[in-house]
């Protein structure tokens, strides 16, 4: 990670109310503290290393031994003095006492040809590499979509605390207006007394309002997998200009290239490696081998001997256990080929639903833009007359509950709209390159 990086987090979390964050560090964040990450990465080891334990099979074995051993036994007491050229014919085989022998030695094995099956074995191994790195790159596409998700939920949220504030600014004026009204007699006491329920019902609002806030930031920060955002944080995000959605004619992407899609099809390939390594574990297995031996009566004077030699092994019965491996390696074979057509078909139809989300939320955007104007301009006008007298105080509520209602509308389609982009690149497995370092596997 650089430095830089470093101490931009790290400035982060000890500001406080004082740092302004933006989407990008919460990625950063993310990328670096979220646990589903941290267990992809892992995963992308443990199969780096199944398909490296898959290649060490067509290697030689190589091992060291040593064994110090005393008997009584006739036969072992004869093997023992053969094994250290000493043995003598004058010597009486049914008495021979107790002899000890040292052997040191070095063995090697070799599995020349096995019918195939490690060759697909080792296939499969790295296929499951594959799908591990391309998990890893679906982890990275589904926390990026989710913390930019958070991230837009968050700003909503605030956006409504302060349109529920604006709301209450204006029931609280409109208090004081009618509180005028009342004492010059040009209103009656129950204008009052309902303006004083618009304005208590509007504080609870602001209140549930806030809590939203704090709720939906406790949420980013588990999406992150640490404490880095503040609610002060948020209001100063929520300050600077709210960014421009894209045109949906700018974002490409295929399907088939789909992370996710790719991981299921790596397994499917792997599956169906292991079905044919099951089959081919029928066949005889050849093996070379050898051994070079040293043996002492008591570690002074080694006789050397050497061993080699072809083994040729074939299982010709085993109570059904190869067939029993190879009908389990078929069935997950075709279980992992249908679990690929599944994600296939979950990728295509949440990008037909993320371009419906997107239309929707442009269209919502356009008609709350166009009403806002319209309705802030009724409030106004609503407001102007009642204060003269030439208005009701229903007129007044009902164009403060539209107005709130189109500014909370507005506010709702626009950060949807954010996240139904979001969405549609999570769709196209292209919103992960927001961190594309997390789609590395670890060395």
């Amino acid at each position: 990670m650089r430095v830089w990086i470093r101490v931009a987090m790290a400035g982060a979390l000890s500001w406080g109310s004082a740092g302004a964050l933006t989407l990008e560090d919460c990625l950063e964040a993310a990328f670096e503290h979220s646990p589903v990450l941290a267990a992809a990465r892992a995963r992308t080891v443990a199969a780096a290393a199944g398909a490296s334990e898959a290649r060490s099979a067509w290697y030689p074995t190589l091992t060291a031994y040593s064994r110090l051993e005393t008997t009584d036994h006739p036969p072992g007491v004869f093997m023992m003095q053969l094994q250290q050229r000493d043995f003598s014919f004058e010597s009486d085989p049914n008495r021979a006492g107790r002899a000890e022998n040292l052997r040191l030695g070095a063995g090697v094995q070799w599995r020349l040809a096995d019918g195939g099956a490690r060759h697909q074995r080792l296939e499969a191994a790295r296929r499951g590499r594959d799908a591990a790195r391309d998990g890893l790159r679906a982890a990275a596409n589904e926390v990026a979509h989710q913390v930019t998700r958070a991230w837009y939920e968050t700003l909503k949220a605030h956006g409504m605390v302060e349109v529920q504030e604006e709301r209450l600014v204006s029931y609280r004026e409109h208090l004081r207006v009618a509180r005028e009204r009342a004492a010059a007699g040009a209103a009656i006491r129950t204008d009052v007394l309902n303006l004083e329920v618009q304005a208590a019902s509007a504080e609870q609002d602001l209140i549930r309002a806030r809590n939203a806030v704090e709720r939906n930031v406790a949420l980013l920060n588990a999406r992150i997998g640490t404490d880095l955002v503040r609610p002060a944080q948020v209001a100063a995000a929520a300050a600077r200009p709210e960014p421009t959605p894209p045109d949906a004619a700018d974002l490409g992407g295929d399907a088939r290239h789909h992370p996710a899609v790719r991981a299921r099809a790596a397994e499917a390939e792997g599956a169906r490696a292991e079905a044919r390594a099951a089959r081919r574990d029928h066949a005889p297995v050849l093996s070379a081998f050898a051994s070079t031996d040293w043996d002492s009566p008591a570690d002074t004077r080694f006789e050397h001997s050497v061993t080699a030699g072809l083994a040729l092994t074939w299982e010709l019965f085993a109570g059904g256990r190869r067939m029993a491996a190879q009908a389990g390696a078929e069935a997950r074979s075709l279980e992992q080929d249908a679990r690929r057509r599944e994600a296939e078909d979950r990728v295509d139809m949440d990008r037909t639903q993320a371009r419906l989300d997107v239309a929707e939320a442009e269209q919502r955007l356009a008609v709350a833009s166009r009403a806002l104007e319209s309705a802030g301009e009724s409030a106004r006008i609503t407001r102007d007359q009642y204060a003269e007298g030439a208005a009701s105080l229903a007129d007044v509520l009902t164009a403060q509950a539209g107005l709130a209602q189109i500014r909370s509308q507005r506010l709702a389609a626009h950060y949807d709209l954010l996240t139904a982009r979001s969405r549609l690149e999570h769709a196209l497995g292209v919103r992960g390159q927001a961190l594309d370092r997390a789609a590395r596997p670890a060395p």
